[in-house]
């Protein structure tokens, strides 16, 4: 068959026609990043038990992929393992999984339980109830990944659990029905969106974390102020805001992330812009 071994790693593997059930040989242990990507033919995997690790991408946009069996010695599936395998319906994970990355079964539809969500252990992925305003997140979900509501063009109302602790940046990418009347998408303080069209913006007080990309690439933005209220920059929150020229204050920001205010009109200085961790002035 096509395997591309290396060391224990299993680099690439090389789609044969007319194969599309795949049996990794024995001895591999790490199925590299990328391994199986955009492999359209294949529509069954089975790892051995050898296989401790599963890299980043490793089966990413494998359209056609429905059954994947882990062996019983996996410890660690990538960001974004099974990215858009969307006919993927079953995949069993062993109890040896000690850690899943972000975004490992985003876009696997064929996933979704009888209600439309896709929930691996205590982490929702993906939610299809695309026809609803008003959706219910289990009770027990712990992590909501990102763009886990971007098929649901018609939320316009959301109940989370208490059980949910962490919501990745662009959990809610796309779903311009949860914005308030200035376009923002709050939750918990976090400010997780902006749909608004102004110049001008405030952030309301209450917000005391802007998460990754929310004002990303906007170039409509000339100005925006900051609450005192804001700990928190994450990631290219502002980058590539060609027109913004003031941002103020940040008397209160203790944490920006490297990148935040790339490509902008105004200048930050550069002891902000770092992921450093300021003292309160």
């Amino acid at each position: 068959m096509g395997f591309e071994i290396e060391n224990g790693t299993l680099k690439k593997y090389h789609e044969e026609e007319g194969v599309t059930n795949i049996t990794v040989p024995d001895g591999v242990t790490h199925i590299g990043s990328g391994a199986f990507s955009w492999c359209e033919h294949i529509t069954s995997v089975t790892l051995p038990d050898s296989v401790t690790a599963i890299g980043e991408g490793a089966f990413v946009f494998c359209e056609n992929l429905t059954n994947v069996t882990l062996g019983g010695r996996v410890t660690e599936i990538g960001e974004s393992a099974f990215y858009q395998c969307e006919a993927l319906a079953s995949v069993t994970l062993p109890d040896s999984i000690q850690r899943i990355g972000d975004s490992a079964f985003t876009g696997c539809r064929s996933l979704a339980d009888s209600q439309g969500f896709v929930i691996i252990r205590d982490t929702l992925y993906a939610c299809y109830q695309e026809e609803h305003h008003h959706i219910v997140i289990p009770d027990g979900v712990k992590v909501i990944e990102e763009k886990a509501f971007c098929e649901c063009d018609n939320l316009t109302y959301l109940t989370i659990p208490d059980s949910v602790e962490t919501i990745k940046p662009g959990a809610f990418d796309r779903c311009k029905g949860l914005a308030d009347k200035n376009g923002f998408v709050i939750v918990r303080g976090v400010l997780h969106a902006y749909y608004g069209q102004a110049a001008h913006v405030r952030i309301p007080d209450h917000v005391t974390c802007i998460s990754d990309r929310v004002f990303a690439n906007n170039t409509k933005l000339k100005t925006v102020a900051i609450p005192d209220s804001v700990t928190q920059i994450g990631t290219a929150a502002f980058s590539h805001c060609v027109k913004l020229a003031s941002v103020t204050p940040l008397t209160n920001v203790t944490h920006i992330v490297s990148m935040a205010f790339e490509k902008m009109a105004v200048a930050i200085p550069s002891a902000l812009d770092g992921g450093l961790r300021l003292p309160k002035a």
